[in-house]
């Protein structure tokens, strides 16, 4: 009889034979053998290994920050920039006075660019009054001088060929030809004002009757 490995064995006194106390044997575990077939989940995980998240350090998202931030500042910045070029301004406290100063040497209401059309510029030394009128001239933003003569009103207007009407302040205003140029021209119940310039064009007269307002 084949002995039993693992097992107790003992010999009755009786008989003479061996005997196996099969209690004590260990349970067999399956020999490991090279090449086993994978499990289902081994199968799986090979076919689709788990998605690793890509690891963000502390200085990769500073920068990140860091970015964003200069980025949003200049975006800011030019925003900024770009509203104040297209905003009108205000004259000069100097050239708000020498209107003042010149508008007492006339008999009629005197009107003033109160704000510059955006790109507009004034020299305050072109604001004068003499023979009877009052005058003033601006800079365009491509260079062109444009010069403002008030005076009062005439009883009789020129005729002159109208191509446009303007919405003012003032009275009644358009763009015309006159004197084979183009020019702008404003009319109240007592003042008389005409804007002219080389080669003007009508919205460059027009921004600046649509400037003009009641000097006071």
């Amino acid at each position: 009889m084949q002995e039993i490995r693992g097992s107790r064995s003992y010999r009755s006194h009786n008989t003479g034979r061996r005997h196996y106390d099969l209690s004590t044997l260990r349970e067999a575990k399956p020999p490991l053998v090279s090449g086993a077939e994978p499990s289902i989940e081994e199968k799986h995980q090979r076919i689709n290994p788990p998605h690793k998240l890509p690891t963000f350090t502390r200085k990769t998202l500073l920068w990140s920050g860091a970015v964003l931030i200069c980025a949003a500042i200049a975006i800011g910045g030019y925003k900024l920039l770009f509203a104040k070029s297209n905003q009108n301004s205000s004259i000069s406290e100097a050239a708000y006075q020498q209107f003042l100063s010149q508008q007492q040497y006339v008999n009629f209401p005197v009107y003033y660019p109160a704000s510059l059309p955006a790109g507009y510029t004034l020299n305050p030394d072109s604001i004068s009054s003499q023979g009877g009128t009052y005058s003033f001239a601006l800079k365009s933003p491509t260079g062109t001088d444009l010069v403002t003569i008030e005076q009062a009103r005439p009883p009789v207007l020129e005729r002159v060929t109208k191509t446009k009407s303007v919405s003012n302040s003032i009275g009644t205003a358009y763009i015309a030809n006159l004197n084979g140029q183009q020019a702008g021209m404003a009319i109240s119940d007592k003042t008389l004002v005409t804007i002219s310039g080389t080669n003007a064009g009508a919205e460059q007269l027009t921004q600046i009757i649509q400037a003009l307002k009641p000097l006071k």
